[in-house]
C-alpha cells in the first residue's frame, strides 16, 4: 500500500519479474523527507484540534509552531542526507 502511494507520487518506480522490485525514481539529493510523508500521509503536520477557550488556543498555537519547525526540517532533509550522514540525534534547530 505505501509503496503504491509512493509510486503514484513518482517517488519510486516498480519493476516486475525475477529481478524486479522498487527503486527510487528521483534523485535522492532532491527528494525530501517531507515529499515522502506528504505522498503517504497527506498533510500529516496539520493541527486539527478545536480546543476551545484560551488554553486551547495556546495549545494550538504551540502545536502549530512545533509542526512548522518539523515541516521545515523535513523539507530541508533529503534522502541523500540521511543515507550519507553518520547517525546522530536529530535536532530541529
Amino acid at each position: 500500500q505505501i509503496l503504491n502511494e509512493m509510486r503514484a507520487a513518482g517517488i519510486v518506480e516498480s519493476r516486475r519479474g525475477k529481478f524486479g522490485g522498487y527503486a527510487l525514481a528521483r534523485d535522492p539529493g532532491k527528494l525530501s523527507l517531507l515529499d515522502i510523508v506528504q505522498a503517504v500521509e497527506g498533510n500529516l503536520l496539520q493541527v486539527n484540534s478545536s480546543g476551545g477557550g484560551e488554553s486551547g488556543a495556546l495549545v494550538n498555537g504551540a502545536l502549530e509552531e512545533a509542526f512548522a519547525a518539523l515541516e521545515e526540517k523535513m523539507r530541508r532533509t533529503t534522502v541523500a542526507d540521511i543515507c550519507t550522514t553518520p547517525r546522530r540525534p536529530w535536532r530541529l534547530h
